[in-house]
């Protein structure tokens, strides 16, 4: 059976009949694919729509029930482990690492300044520690003290 002959005699040439034939069969190859997603692959009932605004209020719910969990905690933080007032002119490594904020390399870094200056005069002299900004001092002044 030859496809090309009808074409042919209409006055095709034989790759102009082949390239309308690979179109025609190229357009109802897709005809039938849509068909058949449509009436056949296609679920029914309609998927459910992801409702982000719902995520978002589930989400804020359980932060703001976590941070307020975790406030109540901190508040019970200090009174269970008290940290205690450290003269930062004679305080070894290990007493500053128990302040807020202070790791082994900030007490290094600590310890470094004060025998570079000789001794701290003042508290806000903390302030030349790198590491050690306005918001870190403020959070160390309540434990910390120069004699």
């Amino acid at each position: 059976m030859n496809l090309l002959a009808p074409l042919q005699k209409v006055g095709l040439t034989r790759r102009e009949a082949l390239a309308t034939l690979m179109l025609s069969g190229t357009f109802i190859a897709g005809v039938g694919i849509r068909w058949l997603d449509e009436n056949y692959l296609r679920p029914e009932t309609p998927l459910p729509i992801f409702s982000y605004s719902s995520a978002d209020s589930a989400y804020r719910f359980h932060t703001q029930r976590d941070s307020q969990s975790s406030a109540a905690n901190t508040r019970l933080a200090p009174n269970a482990q008290r940290i205690p007032s450290i003269n930062i002119n004679t305080a070894t490594r290990e007493q500053l690492e128990l302040l807020p904020g202070i790791g082994p390399a900030l007490a290094d870094r600590i310890l470094v300044y004060r025998k570079s200056i000789g001794r701290f005069r003042s508290v806000d002299q903390l302030l030349n520690v790198k590491g050690i900004g306005k918001k870190s001092l403020a959070r160390l002044r309540p434990h910390v003290y120069v004699k």
